[in-house]
C-alpha cells in the first residue's frame, strides 16, 4: 500500500465500549465500515495465545470463549493513577475477568492475567494502541491508501496526562496525531456546518448545549453561536462526570439480575462472581438489553448453563429498567447545573440541546432533558454513535486546510476544561491547610478562553535554582500571598 501525495482527513472516536472512524472525502464525511460491514467497533483486544490478537469486531465470537483474557473498558483509567483510592474503587466495581496491578513505579496500572502458565502484562497505552491500530487499519483497507495522521477525540474531562497517553498510543501504533480535540466542542463546529450545508440559516445568536453520554464517560458543553461574517463558536463552560456511561447502566442491570439468581437458587452473590465466566455472561446480555429496551417496552435475559449448570430466564420492563438505574440519572443534574452555574446562564436561556454518544438513546434521557429544560428543542439528526467521529473528521479537515465552502468560515474558541497552576511552598497559618504540604498556585482559572496569556512573579525561597511543577485541577485550590 503505497503513500499517496494527497492526504485524507481522518478522524477516530476512541471510544470507552466502542471506536469509530470517519474520512472527508467527496464533500462530506463518510463513516468507515470495519470488516463486517459494521460502522462502529467494539474497544475489546482478545489474547488467544501468545502470538494471537484478536482486536474490534474480530473477539465478537470469542467473548465468552477467552472471558478471561479479553480485554475492555479500559479508557476510563488511561492516565489515571492507580494509587488513587477512587480509581481502585472503580476498578472494583467494574467486575472485569482481567487483573489490573500496579506497575515497577506503583503509578500506572497495568493489565495482568496468566495465559498457558506464563504471565503476561499490558499498559493501558499498549491496549489503546492495539485498538487504535486496528481502526487504522480498518480505513486503510476501505480507502487502499496509507494513513499516517488522524484527529482524535477525548472527554472533555480528560486531563493533560491522559491526553499524552492517548497520543502515546497512537505513537505506538505509527500513527502522528494531528490534534486532540474534545468530543463536546467538536459537536458545536459539526452542528453548525450541517446547518449550512442543509440550507438551514443558524439565525440568530443561539446558545446551545451538548450532551454527551457515552460508554464511560459524561460530558456537558454549552456554547454559544455568533452570528457574524466568521460563524463563532465559544465554548462557556464544559462539566462532566469520568465515571457516568453506557458501562454503568450494564452495571446496575448485572447486579439486579444476580440478587435475583441468587434469591432463586439461595446461592451467595459474591460466590457467583468469582465465576468470571457467568459474570461476562450476564454483562453481554445485560448490554443487549439495555439497548432493545430504548426501542420495546420489554426484554426477556436468557442465558443457558449461567452457573452450576443452573439457567436464567428473566423478564424486565423499561419502567423497571428506569427504576433501577434512577440514581444514575440524578447523577446528570450536577455537571449539568455545574456548566449553567460556570456560563452564568438558567436553564431558559439554552436554545438547543444536541444529543451525542449512544447511550443518549436511552428514552429517559430525552424525557428527563425536555422536563428538566421545560420542553427545549432537542437535536438528535445525527447518529449519536457516530456523531464524535463525524465531528472530529470535519476538524481533520479543518487542520489540513481542506477547501470546502460549508466550513471555512467556522471558528471554535474553546476554554481550559481544568484550572492550571504552579506547586508552591505551603506559608499558610491554618494548621489543616498546612497537612497538605505543598500547594497548587492557580495562574489560569478553568473557564478561560484559549489562547490565554497572563504573567506572575514567583519568588525562590533558597538561593539555588527553581524547579517548575505545572499542575492542574481543582483540588486544593486556595488563594495564598508569597512573600
Amino acid at each position: 500500500m503505497d503513500d499517496l501525495q494527497e492526504e485524507y482527513a481522518i478522524g477516530l472516536d476512541f471510544g470507552t465500549t466502542h471506536c469509530c472512524i470517519g474520512v472527508y472525502r467527496n464533500g462530506g464525511v463518510e463513516i468507515i465500515p470495519n470488516q463486517y460491514g459494521e460502522r462502529i467497533t467494539p474497544s475489546i483486544i482478545t489474547l488467544v495465545d501468545e502470538n494471537t490478537i484478536l482486536k474490534g469486531e474480530e473477539t465478537l465470537e470469542n467473548l465468552v470463549k477467552y472471558y478471561d483474557c479479553s480485554i475492555y473498558g479500559i479508557k476510563r483509567f488511561i492516565g489515571r493513577d492507580f494509587n488513587n483510592n477512587s480509581v481502585k474503587e472503580k476498578i472494583n466495581l467494574q467486575n472485569f475477568p482481567f487483573n489490573i496491578v500496579e506497575d515497577n513505579q506503583g503509578k500506572y496500572p497495568h493489565i495482568f492475567f496468566v495465559k498457558e502458565n506464563k504471565e503476561i502484562k499490558f499498559t493501558l497505552i499498549e491496549i489503546t494502541s492495539f485498538i487504535i491500530r486496528k481502526m487504522v487499519d480498518s480505513a486503510e483497507f476501505h480507502l487502499f491508501r496509507k494513513i499516517n495522521k488522524l484527529v482524535i477525540s477525548v472527554p472533555a474531562s480528560f486531563n493533560n496526562e491522559q491526553r499524552l497517553c492517548i497520543k502515546s498510543a497512537a505513537k505506538l501504533a505509527g500513527i502522528e496525531v494531528l490534534r486532540i480535540i474534545n468530543e463536546p466542542s467538536a459537536a458545536a463546529l459539526s452542528y453548525g456546518i450541517e446547518e449550512k450545508r442543509n440550507g438551514t440559516d443558524i439565525g440568530k445568536e443561539k446558545t446551545i448545549l451538548v450532551f454527551d453520554l457515552g460508554g464511560g464517560f459524561f460530558d456537558v458543553t454549552i456554547l454559544k453561536i455568533n452570528k457574524n461574517e466568521e460563524n463563532s463558536f465559544e465554548v462557556l463552560s464544559t462539566k462532566g462526570d469520568k465515571f457516568l456511561g453506557g458501562e454503568d447502566f450494564d452495571n446496575k442491570l448485572v447486579e439486579f439480575f444476580l440478587d435475583k439468581f441468587c434469591k432463586n437458587m439461595k446461592e451467595s452473590k459474591e460466590i457467583i462472581k468469582k465465576d468470571k465466566k457467568a459474570i461476562r455472561k450476564l454483562k453481554i446480555a445485560c448490554e443487549r438489553i439495555k439497548r432493545e429496551l430504548s426501542n420495546r417496552l420489554e426484554s426477556t435475559l436468557s442465558i443457558a448453563n449461567f452457573n452450576n449448570d443452573n439457567d436464567i430466564l428473566e423478564n424486565i420492563e423499561r419502567k423497571e429498567f428506569e427504576k433501577i438505574c434512577q440514581p444514575l440519572f440524578e447523577r446528570l443534574k450536577l455537571p449539568i447545573d455545574d456548566a449553567l452555574s460556570d456560563a452564568k446562564l438558567s436553564r431558559n436561556e439554552i436554545s438547543e440541546i444536541i444529543l451525542v454518544g449512544g447511550s443518549s438513546r436511552i428514552p429517559k434521557i430525552k424525557s428527563f432533558l425536555k422536563e428538566y429544560f421545560d420542553g427545549v428543542k432537542i437535536n438528535d439528526t445525527i447518529n449519536p454513535d457516530e456523531a464524535i467521529a463525524y465531528r472530529s473528521t470535519i476538524m481533520a479537515a479543518k487542520i489540513l486546510n481542506i477547501k470546502d465552502d460549508n466550513f471555512k468560515r467556522f471558528n471554535l474558541m474553546d476554554i481550559t476544561s481544568l484550572s492550571l497552576g504552579l506547586n508552591i511552598r505551603n506559608n499558610s497559618k491554618d494548621p489543616e491547610i498546612q497537612k497538605e504540604g505543598y500547594l497548587m498556585d492557580v495562574i489560569i482559572k478553568r473557564g478561560l478562553k484559549i489562547p490565554y496569556c497572563i504573567t506572575k512573579i514567583y519568588i525562590a525561597f533558597l538561593d539555588t535554582y527553581i524547579n517548575v511543577d505545572i499542575f492542574e485541577g481543582e483540588k486544593n485550590i486556595i488563594n495564598i500571598i508569597i512573600f
